[in-house]
């Protein structure tokens, strides 16, 4: 897993997670922050 998807977008998204975001949103905002 990359830097910035690990310790940027991954835990930022797993505390919305956290908070009552669905799960799919939270999978395709990880998904979709995966370099190119």
């Amino acid at each position: 897993m990359p830097k910035a998807v690990g310790s940027g977008t991954f835990w930022t998204e797993m505390v919305k997670w956290q908070n009552g975001q669905s799960s799919q949103t939270t999978a395709d905002a990880i998904e979709a922050s995966w370099p190119e």
